[in-house]
């Protein structure tokens, strides 16, 4: 959980950077968690690949 947290908030201090507000930043975490949902549920033979893909780009 504490590199979510830290992955989050590196998130939100890009949005802020570019202009945008705390509640786009959440938003746009809220559509992307929601994204993996739909995935998890439609195609849970992909999640093992998400996750790996997920382990590369944030060790």
């Amino acid at each position: 959980m504490a590199k979510f947290k830290v992955l989050y908030e590196q998130g939100v201090a890009n949005v802020l950077a570019v202009g945008g507000t705390r509640e786009q930043a959440h938003k746009a975490t809220q559509n992307f968690a929601d994204i993996i949902e739909e995935m998890a549920i439609s195609k849970p033979e992909a999640v093992p690949s998400f996750v790996a893909m997920c382990k590369r780009e944030y060790p």
